[in-house]
Parts: C-alpha cells; structure tokens; sequence
C-alpha cells in the first residue's frame, strides 16, 4: 500500500485538484504530486491532520494507513507520558498477532469513533458472485468489463462500464503492490467487484509493479461515506494480502483472505 496513492484516490473522490488541496494545507501543488507518485516520503502525523481535515475526513483515516507504513503517526501516542508508558508496555509484552488484536478490539469497542467517523469493511459488500480469479487479461479496461458484467446485467452493464471509461482519467488509482482502483457514483446502494488477473497488466503503480489485482466500486456516495470504504479498500492493498489473493483459486478462497485481514474471520 501507497500512502501517497491512498491521498490521491481520497483527494479525487473529494473531488479536489491539487493546487485547491495545497491551499488548504499550506503547500504547494508540486510537493502533493510528488507525494502522490512516491518521489517524496510520507507527510508527517501533523500535516496529515491537516489534509485529512482539508479532504473533511476524520484524521483517524488517514492516520492509520501512515501508520500502517511505518509512518510517524505512532508520535501523537508518544507526545504524552501516559501514551509513552502505553508505548512501553505494549513493547515489553511481546504481544502476539490475536493478542494485539483483543487490545484494539477492546479499544474500538471502549472508544468509538461515532458515527461521524463511520467505518466500512468491504467484506459487506463483497460477495462469491463479484469475485473473479484467474482470469487472463492485459488492460484495465477488460477488468472493467468483467467487474460490469458482474454488477449489472444488459443495458446496465453497458452504462456502468461507460462510466468507468469516462472518470477513469481521475477515478482509477494504481496503490502500488499490484493493485489498482476503480470507483464511479451513482445511485442505489455501494457494490464492489473485485478481479484478480493471472496476467500482468499493462499499467503499473507507483513502485513500477505491474496491476493484477483491481478493486471496482460503484455507487460510491460522496464524503465521508465513500472516502471510508475507498479506505477499506487501500488497507488490502498490503505486499502479504496481494500475494495470498493471487493464489487463490476460488471466489471463496479470496472472500476468506479478506475476511481474515479485516478481522472478521480468525487468523
């Protein structure tokens, strides 16, 4: 996962160019292309505070993926003495994979966002039928092509392939490690497709790794809504959980990658 291609995906889906963002944040336009293409590293916790509140998204979002990166995001829990000591405890222990997992349970569950924070699992809206593997083709288009046919049928089918042809210049995202996203509003509620190639397209992502794995989603809903599942989305896009969907050999083998990245399956 790109932290910089993530800000790209959230920034176009917010519908915001560039030099409007750098306004907002107090930089310029080039320092955000350059972020966004991975030619400089990640912002810090407290800029990205910045642009998240400049995307009107709740900081936590975008923290996380930083996080996620190795980032600095893990200041914010050091500026404190009590954070430090929560710091240090949690190191001491060792804690194994399910262990830390209880901890954040236990702190989403002690500590909800609210609903103004609202978070989505893509597993909800991801079912055996809108999954596709090893399939063989070599341009995004035909990814496009099988997610439409998996999400509409006849005349639907048509426009929502039309659709992503149409925003594809601001609306598909490569987030490195082989993944890509494609997303289009719309009415009805959000659907998501998801297409795992055999083969290596012809587009690559910010760290020259050739697409195979392409997330569609359509009827995204503007603001947080949306930004939140585009979220979702950009969290699988991990090294490890790219090479496990690319060994899968049946829609239901990818929907338990999934759920077990998200937690909602066990480890």
């Amino acid at each position: 996962m790109h932290f910089g291609a993530t800000l790209q995906l959230l920034r176009n889906h917010a519908g915001l160019s560039l030099r409007g963002l750098g306004l907002q944040v107090g930089v310029s336009a080039a320092y955000l292309s350059r972020v966004e293409h991975g030619r400089d590293a990640a912002p810090t916790a407290e800029r990205v505070l910045a642009i998240a509140a400049a995307l009107r998204l709740p900081g936590a979002l975008l923290l996380e993926i930083l996080e996620l990166l190795g980032g600095d995001a893990g200041e914010w829990l050091r500026a404190t003495p009590i954070g430090r000591r929560l710091a240090a405890e949690l190191r001491l222990r060792s804690l194994s994979e399910a262990q830390l997992a209880r901890v954040l349970a236990f702190v989403q569950r002690e500590f909800p966002l609210g609903p103004e924070a609202e978070r989505r699992t893509v597993r909800g809206f991801l079912c055996a039928d809108s999954v596709l593997v090893r399939v063989r083709v070599h341009q995004i288009d035909d990814a496009w092509t099988l997610a439409a046919l998996r999400l509409g049928a006849g005349r639907e089918a048509e426009s929502l392939l039309g659709s992503l042809r149409a925003s594809a210049a601001t609306n598909t995202t490569c987030l490195g490690d082989g993944v890509a996203v494609s997303f289009v509003g719309g009415a009805g509620p959000l659907r998501i497709a998801l297409v795992v190639s055999e083969l290596a397209m012809a587009l690559v992502g910010p760290d020259a790794i050739p697409v195979q794995v392409v997330w569609v989603l359509i009827g995204l809903s503007p603001g947080l809504t949306g930004a939140a599942a585009l979220t979702a989305v950009a969290r699988l896009a991990e090294p490890g959980l790219v090479r496990e969907l690319l060994r899968c050999t049946t829609p239901e083998a990818v929907l338990g990658v999934v759920e077990r990245a998200e937690g909602i399956a066990p480890p």
